[in-house]
């Protein structure tokens, strides 16, 4: 009976720390999959940058359209001069032209001129009048598809793409971030429950004892260790605490949402993380055992490499072009009149109408092509550099999958042992216990067998939040994760663990 009060101390004890670690979480904000998830997704800094970065390519391809916008220029030229000839700085002309240029390199333009000559009628503002028709055009470099205009809007049209792609790439990123971050805190916060439960444990061994050297049974020294191993099970609920508020902050980092209040308690982590289901985890490495190359080069990853490798061959085509010599076309039909009637009702009525078709080349050879060969040699090098990345994009993200996958069946293997371990580890502590009530035990056994259980607990919690962590890895690589924000969205945690 002498024990009794020793006895309510210890029960006494361990409520208060369970009521006080639950307290600490009640206290504490709730943390859901799927809202941080959501939340992430509006405020993310690097989803955020590449929405910028997107806009501004679809703003670059409206740019580079803009070469084959059609547009007229006008032109209005006045002055006096002494010498009274056509064309001479003496007169007023007013020229209007329409070009309609188009990506091929051909340029089809129109115009009028009106102009007056002292020659004809000092009284008259304009008394020559004429206009035109032609096209302009290259017959070697800037000429079709790899002329420059339509290299550029090509190159934008893919950067486009390729930035869409970017963003498909950033958003499976996140997903895939954000998920491994909040498997971490749930880890540490189920360690952190391990090791409050544990620590309430290592109090009731140390009063047990207590109780046994103050009956006489065992000696005072006996205490020293007990008080070692309530420190070390302080420490590590202390490092588990650490360890799980800095997980926390890890994920807030990633979905980018401002909180000035500042988390001192664990957060409570809601959603359900399920233990893994090894058939399912079998059938799923057995699955992607012989991945081929197809696979890989239609992930997203893939994809906006290819399509980096796209533009530096249209630049590359566009080089080779450039190296070809300049050589220019000019065709127009125009036609002309003057007029010395002083009334402009019948100007009309010419004293000198004139048709003409004139046909212009201009060739131009240079001594040594420099320059171009230069540029072409130089982008020759990008292209290769390009192909050269996505080569080894596809042999690495090959050799990470199977990595993963051989990670993935080595931690199925220690997590299948590991659990049937921690069961043995557990009916062995009871066994201490039971074994000390009759007498063939000793609390020191009891505890040492403790701690080998609490030891395996905590391998296990690493273990299944391992295999979960690699099976997000695994999907990332295949291109499996969502990767917009539609299905981001209609994302569901527990559906997700239950089709991967």
């Amino acid at each position: 009976m002498k024990y009794m009060p020793h006895k309510f101390f210890i029960i006494g004890c361990l409520l208060t720390s369970l009521v006080g670690a639950a307290w600490n979480v009640s206290a504490a904000m709730q943390v859901e999959f799927e809202t941080v998830l959501r939340e992430g997704l509006q405020n993310n800094y690097d989803i955020r940058l590449q929405k910028l970065a997107q806009e501004k390519s679809s703003f670059i391809v409206l740019q580079m359209q803009g070469y084959t916008t059609p547009y007229f220029s006008f032109d209005l030229t006045t002055g006096e001069g002494v010498d009274p000839t056509i064309s001479n700085d003496g007169g007023n002309i007013f020229e209007v032209n329409f070009v309609v240029p188009t990506n091929l390199g051909i340029d089809f333009y129109t115009g009028v001129h009106a102009e007056s000559s002292k020659l004809l009628n000092p009284d008259m503002h304009f008394n020559n009048f004429g206009g035109w028709a032609g096209v302009k055009m290259p017959l070697l470099r800037g000429l079709g598809g790899d002329s420059p205009e339509n290299a550029a809007i090509r190159s934008a049209k893919v950067s486009l793409q390729a930035s869409d792609q970017k963003l498909s790439n950033e958003i499976m990123g996140y997903f895939r971030d954000l998920q491994s971050a909040y498997l971490t805190l749930k880890r540490d916060a189920n360690k952190y429950a391990i090791e409050v439960l544990a620590l309430a444990q290592a109090r009731k061994h140390q009063q047990k004892i207590r109780e046994l050297i103050d009956g006489g049974e065992l000696p005072e020294v006996e205490q020293n260790r007990t008080i070692a191993h309530v420190i070390d099970y302080e420490q590590q609920l202390n490092r588990a605490k650490l360890n799980t508020l800095n997980s926390y902050y890890a994920l807030k980092r990633l979905t980018g949402v401002r909180n000035q209040a500042i988390l001192l308690e664990i957060p409570e982590v809601v959603s359900n993380i399920p233990d893994p289901d090894p058939k399912r985890i079998k059938d799923l490495i057995a699955r992607y055992s012989a991945i081929d190359d197809a696979t890989i080069m239609s992930t997203p990853v893939y994809k906006s490499i290819s399509l980096l490798t796209d533009i530096a061959k249209i630049q590359l085509d566009k080089a080779e072009n450039q190296k070809l010599d300049q050589f220019d076309l000019d065709f127009r039909v125009s036609w002309f009149e003057m007029t010395t009637n002083a009334h402009y009702g019948d100007l009309f009525g010419t004293d000198y109408p004139g048709t003409s078709a004139v046909l212009s080349l201009n060739y131009t050879l240079p001594v040594k092509n420099v320059q171009q060969e230069g540029a072409y040699l130089a982008q020759q090098t990008e292209y290769r550099s390009r192909k050269l990345n996505l080569e080894q994009l596809l042999f690495e993200t090959k050799l990470q999958i199977q990595r993963i996958l051989m990670s993935l069946q080595q931690s199925l293997e220690l997590y299948e042992r590991d659990r049937k371990l921690v069961d043995v580890r557990k009916q062995s502590w009871r066994d201490e216990i039971v074994k000390f009530k009759l007498g063939s035990a000793t609390q020191i056994d009891i505890i040492l067998s403790f701690d080998t259980y609490t030891l395996s607990t905590r391998t296990l919690n690493e273990l299944k939040f391992t295999i979960h962590d690699l099976i997000v890895k695994l999907k990332y690589f295949l291109g499996e994760l969502p990767a917009d924000e539609k299905q981001l969205n209609s994302f569901s945690l527990s559906n997700y663990f239950s089709t991967y």
